[in-house]
C-alpha cells in the first residue's frame, strides 16, 4: 500500500485526519526505501545449458597435429622459408 492509499483510506475511517507538510514529506521519502528494502526478487528463468554440436564424420575440420598444407589463404604452405645466402668470406 502507498502513501496516497493509506492516506486516503485513514481519511475515509476518519475524517478530520490532517498531518502537516512536514510529516507528509518524511512519508514521501521514507516510502521508496521502504519498497526497496521490501521487494521481493522474482526468480530468474532456468536456462538450458549450452552444448557444442559433435563434428559430423568426414568433417573438413583440421585438428591439432593435422600437418597437412592449406594453400588457399596462403597462411600455411608447407614450405620452409628461404634461408640467407652466407655471405661470410672463406679463404
Amino acid at each position: 500500500m502507498g502513501l496516497n492509499e493509506a492516506f486516503t483510506h485513514v481519511q475515509a475511517r476518519r475524517f478530520c485526519v490532517n498531518p502537516n507538510e512536514g510529516f507528509m514529506a518524511q512519508l514521501r521519502e521514507y516510502e521508496p526505501i521502504y519498497r526497496a528494502a521490501h521487494v521481493v526478487p522474482l526468480p530468474l528463468p532456468q536456462m538450458a545449458p549450452l552444448e557444442c554440436p559433435q563434428p559430423a564424420r568426414g568433417s573438413q575440420k583440421r585438428r591439432i597435429g593435422d600437418d597437412s598444407s592449406d594453400d588457399e589463404d596462403g597462411m600455411d604452405t608447407g614450405e620452409s622459408a628461404p634461408t640467407k645466402p652466407n655471405l661470410s668470406q672463406q679463404d
